[in-house]
């Protein structure tokens, strides 16, 4: 179709040039009216070709044109509504999830424990993921179904990854570094994590 919008209207008389040339006279015969007619013709159509294949081509840039505006103006309309109505007003439960993890993995540091005290602590942070989910990330299901996948996707990976290091008997957890390792260091990398998910959002 490029390739239609490309011809030229120089290159069409230059053809019907080279046509009227080749109608001079050949061994005294001179070129008939019929011939002039036809090619005269033919230089009229190809012209309105020529007119109808640039309207085409105007009416494709403005068409994509458009497009690309709508879908500008779409994905502004999605980061407008994802600060408006999500994280000015829920970003405080989200920074206060991390804080309550780590308030009550505190307790895992005390050598000792029994199964069932390491059960009710678990217990305790499965409640917190609970309330996260309710008060931060099922908003985000009304913006954008992708964005709220990778949010919640991302909260159930921590959220597996400390249920089992609690019950596991060969991570002692009493231990500073190994805790510091296991739970606060992978509690915050999982809080920067969504922060850059938020961050980098663009509609």
């Amino acid at each position: 179709m490029i390739g239609i919008y490309q011809i030229s209207t120089n290159s069409i008389v230059g053809l019907v040039a080279d046509s009227v040339r080749n109608c001079n006279l050949q061994d005294g015969i001179s070129c008939d009216v019929s011939t002039v007619s036809s090619l005269d013709t033919w230089c009229k159509i190809a012209t309105v070709i020529i007119a109808l294949a640039n309207v085409g081509f105007a009416i494709y840039i403005f068409l994509s044109k458009n497009k690309k505006e709508d879908r500008i103006n779409e994905q502004g309309k999605k980061i407008g509504l994802l600060k408006t109505l999500i994280l000015d007003h829920t970003m405080k439960n989200l920074y206060s999830f991390f804080e309550s993890l780590l308030s009550i993995s505190d307790a895992l540091k005390t050598e000792g424990l029994t199964d069932d005290q390491k059960k009710l602590i678990d217990d305790k942070l499965a409640d917190e993921f609970q309330s996260v989910r309710y008060r931060f990330v099922d908003a985000f299901l009304a913006v954008d179904e992708t964005l709220y996948d990778t949010i919640l996707h991302t909260l159930d990976d921590l959220q597996g990854h400390l249920s089992t290091s609690i019950f596991d008997k060969g991570i002692n957890l009493f231990d500073l570094p190994k805790y510091q390792e296991v739970f606060t260091g992978k509690i915050t990398q999982t809080k920067t994590e969504l922060l850059k998910v938020l961050l980098q959002y663009r509609g």
